[in-house]
C-alpha cells in the first residue's frame, strides 16, 4: 500500500533513528562478532561489556530494519545488509556510518543556525575540520577510513580512463592515504608521484604506498595546500577537494596549484558536476544531498561545470576536457595560458 502524505512525511522525520540504530551496529562491530555464527543478545552485550536490556532493544530495532535476523530461538543472525558492517569486508560501509553518526550528526541537528547565519555548522560546534581531526584521532581515522574507501572504488576507473603520461611526476595534492596515486603508478611504471597531505595522514600513507609497491617512486610531502603545492610536476591531481571550500578558500588551492605548475602542465579535477537543470537520476539527487552536507560541514558546495569553469578561470587556468569516466566518477583537465577548444569525453 502506498503510504499517505502524512506517513510518508513522517517517515522522513523519524529516518534519524534508523542512522543512529546503524551507527552504533557500526561502532561497536555487532556484525563482526556473528561471523562465526548467530549468537543471543545476552552474549553480544557480554562481549562488548554493553547493558543488556538496551542491547538487547537495539538489536531487536536492527531486525526491523532488516540489518540483523533475528530467529526463532531468540539468537542475531548476519544478513546481506549487516555484511556491510563488517570492518573488513569488501565495500564495507563502516567507515561511512561512523562518520555519519557522530560529527556530522550533531552538525546537521544545528542546521537551522545554518539556514539563519549562512555559516556552517561544524566550524562552529567543533572548530576547523581538519585542525579537529589532527586533535582527535579516533575522528580523524573514521575520515580516513571513509575518503580511502572513496579511493578505492574509483581509482582503478581514473587509473584505466585518463591519458596520464608515461613518464615525469605526478602530484596528489590533498591525496589522502595515496591509493589513487598507487594506482596511478602501478598503471605506469616509470612515472614517479608526489603526495601532498596533513601529516597524520602522511604516516599512514607511507605504509600503504610500501604495500602497494609503489613507495620507492614517490615523494610524501607534509602542507597547506592552500598556500603552496609542490613544484615540479607533469600532472596535478585535486580529487574531491574543491567542493569542501567556499569559492574563496576553492581560489587560494587553484591559485596556490597554478604557481606550482610549468606552463605544459596539467591539472585533473576528479569532481562530479552539479547538473545545470533538475537531477535526472540517483547519482544527480545524490550531489544534492553532498551539496548540502558541505553547506553543513566545511561551508563548500558542489557546483556546475560553468561554475567550476569560472573557478579555474579565476586562478589562471582553462578547462581543456571533460569526460564521464563512469557512472560516478567525472574528470575534468585543465591547463595554463591562453583559452584552448574545449573537448568533451564519454567512456561508458
Amino acid at each position: 500500500m502506498t503510504p499517505s502524505p502524512a506517513q510518508a512525511v513522517l517517515a522522513m522525520a523519524r529516518s534519524y533513528r534508523s542512522s543512529q540504530l546503524l551507527y552504533v551496529a557500526a561502532k561497536l562491530k555487532i556484525a563482526d562478532l556473528l561471523l562465526d555464527g548467530p549468537k543471543s543478545c545476552l552474549e553480544i552485550a557480554a562481549s562488548l561489556g554493553a547493558s543488556k536490556d538496551a542491547l538487547c532493544r537495539v538489536m531487536r530495532g536492527l531486525a526491523m530494519l532488516g540489518v540483523f535476523q533475528r530467529q526463532q530461538d531468540g539468537q542475531f543472525a548476519l544478513t546481506e545488509l549487516s555484511k556491510l558492517l563488517v570492518l573488513d569486508a569488501p565495500g564495507s560501509l563502516r567507515p561511512n556510518l561512523i562518520f555519519l553518526g557522530e560529527e556530522q550528526y550533531r552538525a546537521w541537528g544545528d542546521l537551522l543556525q545554518t539556514v539563519i547565519t549562512g555559516a556552517p555548522a561544524f566550524p562552529r560546534l567543533f572548530g576547523d575540520p581538519f585542525i579537529y581531526y589532527d586533535e582527535h584521532p579516533e575522528a580523524g581515522e573514521a575520515f580516513d577510513q571513509l575518503m580511502t574507501a572513496s579511493s578505492k572504488m574509483v581509482s582503478p576507473a581514473i587509473s584505466f580512463n585518463y591519458d596520464f603520461p608515461d613518464s615525469g611526476t605526478v602530484v596528489d595534492v590533498a591525496g589522502g592515504e595515496g591509493f589513487l596515486l598507487a594506482a596511478i603508478l602501478k598503471s605506469r611504471p616509470q612515472l614517479l608521484g608526489i603526495l601532498l597531505e596533513r601529516k597524520s595522514v602522511i604516516e599512514k600513507a607511507r605504509g600503504i604506498l610500501m604495500a602497494e609497491g609503489v613507495a620507492e617512486r614517490c615523494r610524501l610531502v607534509v602542507g597547506d595546500f592552500r598556500r603552496s603545492v609542490p613544484r615540479g610536476g607533469d600532472v596535478y591531481v585535486l580529487r574531491n577537494v574543491l567542493h569542501d571550500w567556499a569559492d574563496f578558500a576553492a581560489g587560494q588551492i587553484l591559485t596556490a596549484t597554478r604557481r606550482a605548475m610549468t606552463p605544459s602542465a596539467r591539472l585533473l579535477v576528479i569532481q562530479r558536476p552539479l547538473p545545470a537543470s533538475a537531477p535526472a537520476n540517483p547519482a544527480e539527487r545524490w550531489l544534492i544531498e553532498s551539496d548540502l552536507m558541505q553547506l553543513v560541514y566545511s561551508g563548500g558546495r558542489e557546483r556546475t561545470e560553468d561554475e567550476y569553469r569560472a573557478l579555474l578561470n579565476g586562478a589562471g587556468l582553462e578547462l581543456t576536457l571533460t569526460m564521464q569516466s563512469d557512472g560516478l566518477t567525472w574528470l575534468m583537465e585543465a591547463r595554463p595560458g591562453a583559452p584552448t577548444a574545449r573537448r568533451t569525453a564519454t567512456n561508458q
